[in-house]
């Protein structure tokens, strides 16, 4: 059987941070101790180890240059919309978030580069999800090239647009199966490699993370399954090869072997004929090099030989 790859592993959050932009009933800003700002960031038990795993990278976040980090008490931000929300950090001349700072709210946590109210340029976000991502942000979304962990386990590496992947990036699974290759709209598109955890690997295009144009799935017991692909399956010309030397070469509807087709031992005898899922349908030729050539219409002995 055609092994099929999983769905791609989603970043699954939406970051809802506005502290000064409402047009009406704008939120409440109180100053608070630095203690009570730590309390509040220390409820993310993950977070300290996944600081210290990124701290390196967090400390070498260039500032902007027309924005002077102050050490400035944290404040508490009671959201109009719901939810408090803390952040301690750098502002503009016009009241935003500006620079370099930390936002969280409830066990969200972002730490890197602010502009205009939004997260901007490097930063590092962590949810109560257990995801974390360290990368490049534009708008509040991961927009750049970053790195996507669950549960301090690196699930994707490469570019987002919009906080969905999009370009070249490699994807990794609990089970071990590992995607290279291209992505738009968070899904898998365009040309890519899909390894099975097992060694089973498939090389060729994808769409929406199916299987999709030419593609060749090698599998570890040595068959080869070659052709072209839609929504996942053998659709149209292909054939497969065999780890004993039997091959089959034609044609395929929802990976079954349906219309014209050549099947070959491994002792050199050949048939080709017509099939019908898998089966021979009508009178084929039956090439033996020992034998000749026949005209056979025994449909019984030789569709039981040429079933895969």
């Amino acid at each position: 059987s055609i092994q099929t790859p999983k769905m791609p592993l989603e970043l699954n959050h939406a970051i809802k941070f506005k502290l000064s932009k409402y047009s009406t009933n704008p939120p409440k800003f109180f100053e608070i101790s630095e203690d009570e700002f730590l309390s509040v960031f220390n409820r993310n038990e993950l977070a300290k180890d996944i600081i210290k795993l990124y701290s390196p990278q967090i400390d070498e976040i260039e500032y902007e240059k027309d924005v002077k980090y102050k050490d400035i008490a944290p404040i508490k931000v009671l959201d109009p919309e719901g939810g408090i929300q803390y952040y301690k950090g750098g502002f503009n001349s016009h009241g935003q978030c500006h620079g370099k700072g930390i936002w969280v709210k409830d066990l969200d946590i972002y730490i890197g580069n602010f502009r205009n109210d939004e997260f901007y340029g490097t930063g590092l976000f962590m949810n109560e999800r257990g995801y974390y991502y360290f990368g490049q942000w534009k708008d509040s979304q991961c927009n750049g090239y970053g790195s996507l962990m669950m549960n301090q386990k690196l699930v994707y590496q490469g570019n987002f647009k919009n906080s969905k992947k999009e370009g070249y990036g490699e994807e990794r699974y609990p089970d071990g199966d590992i995607y290279k290759g291209a992505f738009y709209d968070g899904q898998k598109n365009g040309k890519g490699q899909y390894i099975f955890a097992d060694g089973s690997r498939y090389d060729g295009n994808f769409r929406n993370s199916k299987y999709s144009g030419f593609g060749q799935l090698s599998l570890t017991r040595g068959d080869v399954i070659r052709g072209d692909f839609r929504d996942g399956k053998l659709n149209g010309e292909g054939d497969i090869s065999w780890n004993d030397g039997t091959k089959f070469v034609g044609l395929f509807v929802d990976d079954k072997k349906n219309g014209e087709g050549i099947f070959v031992w491994n002792n050199g005898k050949s048939y080709k004929g017509i099939w019908n899922d898998n089966d021979v349908y009508g009178t084929g030729t039956l090439k033996d090099p020992y034998r000749g050539t026949n005209r056979r219409s025994e449909e019984r002995r030789v569709g039981k030989e040429c079933r895969s």
